[in-house]
């Protein structure tokens, strides 16, 4: 189970998913088409996209837990080095995610204020660093277990 922390939000998400739109009757793939300045993210990408956080939080859960078990094992330096290195991957996709939404923020959005809208370009923009910094650190940590296989 999650600790409880300073820095979780009071919503609870997957009680929030319950009035959330539905991806059904969309395509699956709609997250995995190319964007390009032609090719807007649309309410419905937002759909799949909340959906695919779901299902990634439900595998951190799994993966979370099972570390914590006192009779678990990764198993080998290697296969460490792989969940490492896809937990970098994921840190940076989130850092670049939170840094579009910054930018998306900044330039204004319908129902916010511009005062409301700045700090929220900024906050996201700051969590975008965050996520930076984690990245670097297991890119860090990975490298070190990379040391050790010599």
């Amino acid at each position: 189970m999650l600790r409880p922390a300073s820095y979780l939000t009071d919503e609870d998400f997957f009680a929030t998913l319950a009035d959330a739109p539905r991806a059904d009757g969309l395509k699956p793939g709609i997250l995995a088409q190319p964007l390009s300045d032609e090719y807007t993210f649309t309410p419905a990408h937002t759909v799949h996209a909340v959906h695919a956080v779901h299902t990634s939080i439900l595998a951190a859960i799994c993966l979370r837990e099972a570390a914590e078990l006192p009779n678990h094992s990764i198993g080998s330096t290697r296969e460490l080095r792989r969940l490492i290195a896809g937990l970098n991957l994921a840190s940076a996709y989130l850092a670049q995610t939170a840094e579009a939404l910054a930018e998306q923020a900044q330039r204004g959005l319908v129902d916010v204020d511009a005062q409301h809208a700045d700090r929220l370009g900024i906050c996201l923009a700051l969590a975008g660093h965050g996520w930076q910094t984690a990245a670097h650190r297991l890119r860090e940590a990975h490298l070190l277990l990379g040391n050790q296989q010599h």
